[in-house]
């Protein structure tokens, strides 16, 4: 698949870039199991990608925008600016089969 342009002007890479899918590990073991984590990150490298807009993917993450001042927001528009492309989001609904016992998470001292 070849890197695609929006209509936004962003260019976007045609998939994830190989340290993505171990970030989203990396998060995702705060809230599954082990054996969780895996069968979210195969299903995420198995799935199909998707186009939604960005305030459709907030609104769906319960996320609100982040100011134009952030460090990585602003990161991420010279990058925009300067046309490299942007790896897509991996997104993942939670899904409470694959959550951990409350007993293994850390306490909160």
């Amino acid at each position: 698949m070849a890197d695609d342009k929006s209509a936004t002007g962003v260019r976007w890479l045609a998939g994830p870039e190989d340290h993505d899918y171990p970030a989203a590990a990396s998060y995702l073991s705060l809230l599954a199991s082990p054996a969780g984590v895996d069968a979210l990150v195969a299903a995420l490298k198995a799935a199909k990608l998707v186009r939604f807009k960005a305030k459709d993917i907030l609104r769906a993450a319960g996320l609100a925008l982040l100011p134009v001042d952030n460090a990585h927001v602003a990161s991420d528009l010279k990058k925009i600016k300067m046309g490299k492309g942007s790896p897509p989001i991996l997104f993942v609904v939670y899904f409470p089969t694959f959550t951990r016992k409350r007993s293994s998470l850390p306490s909160r001292s």
